[in-house]
């Protein structure tokens, strides 16, 4: 088996887990349970919120990609962008 991020009713992830220890070698890394409780999965941090999850991506990743695309030294720039405006309708 891979990796796996189970997310669900408390009692129904732990019946889960246990029925995969059953047949299968399996280390559980974490249990977010409530608002600001976080765990590391795939090198990314997982963070409880109300209302779901925040999953921070891997920042080692990014300035690998930086690197290797010679982004290093780069400077950020803003990208322009218009309003709409709805014109008023013309006399005829």
């Amino acid at each position: 088996m891979d990796d796996v991020l189970v997310t669900g009713p408390r009692a129904q992830v732990v019946g889960l887990l246990a029925d995969l220890k059953k047949n299968v070698a399996i280390r559980q890394v974490g249990i977010a349970e409530k608002p600001g409780d976080e765990l590391t999965y795939l090198s990314r941090t997982v963070r409880r919120v109300a209302g779901g999850y925040e999953l921070e991506g891997n920042w080692h990743l990014v300035e690998k990609l930086a690197q290797q695309l010679q982004l290093k030294d780069s400077e950020p720039v803003s990208t322009p962008a218009t309003r709409y405006r709805q014109q008023p309708a013309q006399a005829t």
